[in-house]
Formats: C-alpha cells, sequence, structure tokens
C-alpha cells in the first residue's frame, strides 16, 4: 500500500508539474504576442518618425533655399525683380556676372531704394534667375522672342552651363588662339606672350571663327605695360604680319589702357567705351559677340559698358582675339 500511495503521489506530482509547464507556457506565448506587437508599434513609429524627418528635412532644404538672408532686388529695364545673395553667388554657376558683381572687387552703388539697375531688357531676366535657383527651364514651352533674349542674357551674364543647355557657342569654353604673330603660346593654346619688346605688331586670333550665333571669349591680362592691349573681333583676313596698327584698318576693338573702343570701315573711329580707365593686371575683358543681332559688347571683370558696335558687317567669317 505504501507503494501505491507513492505512485499516486508521484502522478499528482507529475500533473502538477504538467500544469505549472503549460501555464508558463501560455505566459511565454503572451510575452512573446506582446513582445511581437510592441515591436511593430516601434517600427510603425519609426517609420512615421523618418517620414516626419524627411519632411522637416525637406523643409527646411526649402527654407535654406528660399528663405534667405541678404535679399538682393534688381530693376532690370525698368522691371523688378528679387532674389538672394546665396543664389547669386552659387558656386554651381560661377564664374558669371552675378558672382563678380558680388565678389567684393568692384564699386557698387545701389539705387535709393536698394535695388541695383541693369540696363538690359527684362523678358528672359525671370529665367536666369529661375535657373541660378537650381529650378529647370521649360525650353520647349518658351515663344521664339523670349528663348532669344534667354540666349542673349545667358551669355551676357557668362553662365557657361545654361549657354551649353541652350547650344549656344560659348567660345570661351572651347576656343584656343591660334594664327599669331609674334605671340608665343603655351603648349594647350591658352596662354599667350608677346615676343617683341615694343610697337603695335603682335596679335593673335582664336581657333574659331564666326558667321552666325553668340559667342564670348574671356582674356585675363596676367602682365602688361601699361595695359597696351586691345581685344576684339577681327575679319579672317586680317593681315596679322601688317607692321602697322590694325585697329584703324579692320575689326572692332576694346583698349584696356583708357577703355575705348577703335574700330576699322565702315565706322573708322575711336571713342569712350567705358568710364573705368585702365584696366589692371589680373582683370578680365570679356567679349561677347551676338551675331544674330549684329552687335558687340565688352564686359570689364563681369561688369559691361553697353553696346559698344551695332549692325557689324559680315562680309566674312570673324575671330575673336587679342591685338
Amino acid at each position: 500500500s505504501n507503494q501505491g500511495e507513492l505512485c499516486d503521489k508521484t502522478k499528482k506530482r507529475r500533473l502538477l508539474l504538467k500544469e505549472r509547464e503549460n501555464k508558463l507556457q501560455r505566459s511565454v506565448d503572451d510575452l512573446f504576442e506582446c513582445f511581437q506587437q510592441e515591436r511593430q508599434t516601434i517600427r510603425e513609429e519609426m517609420q512615421y518618425l523618418q517620414t516626419e524627418k524627411q519632411i522637416w528635412d525637406d523643409m527646411c532644404q526649402k527654407f535654406d533655399t528660399t528663405c534667405l538672408p541678404q535679399k538682393i532686388k534688381f530693376d532690370v529695364g525698368g522691371q523688378l525683380f528679387a532674389t538672394s545673395l546665396q543664389t547669386l553667388t552659387n558656386r554651381l554657376h560661377a564664374p558669371n556676372f552675378f558672382s563678380a558683381m558680388f565678389s567684393g572687387r568692384l564699386p557698387l552703388q545701389a539705387e535709393d531704394d536698394g535695388t541695383y539697375f541693369i540696363d538690359r531688357s527684362p523678358i528672359a531676366f525671370e529665367y536666369i534667375l529661375n535657373y541660378l535657383r537650381g529650378q529647370e527651364i521649360p525650353i520647349s514651352l518658351l515663344s521664339e522672342l523670349t528663348l532669344h533674349y534667354l540666349k542673349l542674357d545667358a551669355t551676357f551674364y557668362g553662365i557657361s552651363s545654361l549657354c551649353k543647355s541652350l547650344g549656344i557657342g560659348d567660345s570661351k569654353n572651347n576656343t584656343r588662339f591660334g594664327e599669331h604673330a609674334n605671340v608665343e603660346l603655351n603648349e594647350d593654346c591658352l596662354v599667350a606672350k608677346k615676343t617683341t619688346p615694343t610697337a603695335w605688331n603682335a596679335n593673335i586670333i582664336g581657333s574659331e571663327t564666326y558667321t552666325t550665333g553668340i559667342h564670348r571669349l574671356d582674356i585675363e591680362i596676367v602682365s602688361s605695360t601699361h595695359s597696351h592691349i586691345m581685344v576684339g573681333i577681327a575679319p579672317e583676313s586680317i593681315k596679322q604680319r601688317l607692321t602697322e596698327q590694325n585697329y584703324d584698318t579692320c575689326g572692332f576693338y576694346f583698349y584696356a589702357h583708357n577703355s575705348n573702343v577703335y574700330s576699322g570701315p565702315p565706322f573708322y573711329h575711336g571713342k569712350q567705351y567705358s568710364d573705368h580707365g585702365r584696366v589692371m593686371e589680373g582683370s578680365t575683358v570679356s567679349i561677347i559677340l551676338d551675331l544674330e543681332e549684329r552687335n558687340l559688347e565688352f564686359l570689364i571683370d563681369g561688369t559691361s559698358g553697353g553696346i559698344a558696335y551695332e549692325d557689324i558687317p559680315i562680309d566674312e567669317p570673324l575671330a575673336l582675339g587679342e591685338f
């Protein structure tokens, strides 16, 4: 009988342990389910926070690029525009007219109302600012007139990437120095040095000639005696070995010594072009040749002196260069 009682106690003990095991398993299952639910809740909250963070990051980016300090106001041909200094000096599109304008190297004078006056047509200026803001220009939707002025402005303001997008022959990027007289060129034909000490007997023209389109060439004056350098355009037939002056026999030129312009036929004259005076070493003179409008313009460190010549004859291909 003692053995039977022991067996009964053992069975009861096993049943009790089994019941406790089942109870514990149910608790573990309940805890695991709670853990799974909590983990899913945390995942959803993290996803929500990541989405919210992305929204805030996007908003901050928009604030950084739109709600900017140092607002700049322009009066372009009588129409007002506003943007930020950060937009105008964005390194992505520099160097250009605006980065030079606000580089601190030029004496700027705002109008009484705080605007900066630019004496150009305002037709495409909105698109110029939008491009500098990083917005794509809907070129296919532009009218023929707007596209024409956009090409002129892209060239004038020296925005190389936009010129490329518009298919403009932006000479400052692809023109090397070509034919020359009494000039020494470096290996890549981008730097020219006069080999004669005196006299107007040295000249050099670009490797490209043009009869259509809008073209630009930037020439930096590295070293010069009293800035006796002329830059401009000349016909392909220019007599480069001529020992006399070419500037009053053919072509159209800007004289760095006094900021005057000189030309051959059909104008045959020299005249004051800019009150800038002598262009010093380290400065850049830009030639802008618009063969669509048949006019010529010069920029000194990004600042234009206006249209120098209109109705330029295109009897033969023209070259940009230094004379």
